[in-house]
This record gives C-alpha cells, sequence and structure tokens, in this order.
C-alpha cells in the first residue's frame, strides 16, 4: 500500500513530471526497428555507467549487468558504444536505486515490443530485454522508500536526486545519431 507520509509517495509524486518526459522520449523509439533499438540501448550504455551515489547501491548489480548488456547488443547492431556521461556530485543512493529498480521492471513493457520484431538483426541483439526481471529489487526499494518520512531535508534531497537520475537518462537520449 503507498501511503502519503512515506518517502516512496513523495518520490512517486516529486518525479513524475521527470519520469513522463523521459517516457515520452522513449516511447518515440520503436525497440522493434534497428534504429529505434540502437537508441534505446545507446541511451542505457551511456546513462547506466554514469550513475554514482554517495553510499552503497542495491541496484548496483543491476546497473552493471544492464549497461554490459547494452554494449554487447549494441556490438552485436555494429552500432557505436557511447562514452558514458558525467553525473557531477554523487547522487543518494535510494534516488539512483529508486530509478533504476522502476526502470528496470518497466523494461518488460519494451521487451514485448522488441520480442515481436520482424527484423533478425533486431532479434539478435537480444541480452538486455532477456535481463533476469528485477521484481525483487524494486520490492526491496520500494519497503526501504515506504519506511522512511515523506518530509525533511533528507526525503527532499533524495526526491531532487532521483529527479537528475532521471534528467540523466533523458540527457543521454539528445544527440544520438542512428543510421537508419
Amino acid at each position: 500500500m503507498l501511503q502519503s507520509s512515506s518517502l516512496r509517495w513523495r518520490l512517486r509524486a516529486g518525479t513524475r513530471a521527470s519520469h513522463e518526459r523521459l517516457d515520452a522520449l522513449v516511447e518515440s523509439w520503436d525497440v522493434g526497428t534497428r534504429a529505434g533499438v540502437t537508441r534505446f540501448l545507446t541511451m542505457q550504455a551511456a546513462a547506466l555507467p554514469a550513475l554514482r551515489a554517495d553510499g552503497p547501491l542495491k541496484s548496483a548489480a543491476a546497473i552493471a549487468d544492464l549497461a554490459d548488456r547494452a554494449r554487447a547488443d549494441l556490438a552485436r547492431l555494429g552500432a557505436t558504444v557511447p562514452s558514458p556521461r558525467s553525473t557531477g556530485p554523487a547522487l543518494r543512493p535510494l534516488a539512483v536505486d529508486y530509478v533504476v529498480a522502476g526502470a528496470h521492471l518497466g523494461g518488460a513493457v519494451l521487451a514485448r515490443r522488441w520480442a515481436v520484431s520482424a527484423d533478425p538483426t533486431v532479434r539478435a541483439a537480444d541480452r538486455y530485454f532477456t535481463a533476469p526481471p528485477g521484481s525483487a529489487l524494486w520490492r526491496d526499494v520500494c519497503a526501504d522508500a515506504a519506511a522512511r518520512p515523506a518530509d525533511g531535508a533528507e526525503a527532499d534531497a533524495t526526491v531532487a536526486d532521483a529527479n537528475t537520475v532521471f534528467a540523466i537518462f533523458a540527457d543521454a537520449c539528445f544527440g544520438i545519431s542512428v543510421n537508419e
């Protein structure tokens, strides 16, 4: 249950606009096509390694795994693997975990679109979209956020940092050039 007095609720409400902006960018790409899947994987390969936290991350293994999978798929597609973006200061671990775990879980929707591609080259780039599901990570992150208060300096900073994580991914969307 999502309680309005928890940081989980605050993160959901406080990142809605950033989340919707990123979703709109990603949904504009048809991951069933070579150009669309290359754009998506390029964003992942650029943004994931750029995430830094000021403490241990529950999502550290998922970040490393998904970044490796994105780079492997880009190589299989013959696409350029991007350099990681820079985050600047380290972010709060819960902020990074919240966005990464949610995106990993939400990737199942994109995986279904990718899986029905008529292009065998697209389907051959199968590492990212066949990653193990992130549902346990998501539950763990949600439980952590639900146990924390929605108000106060730490909550404010965590929401701000989560919006920064969404911005890192959104910024990685721009400047992606794909030969169609």
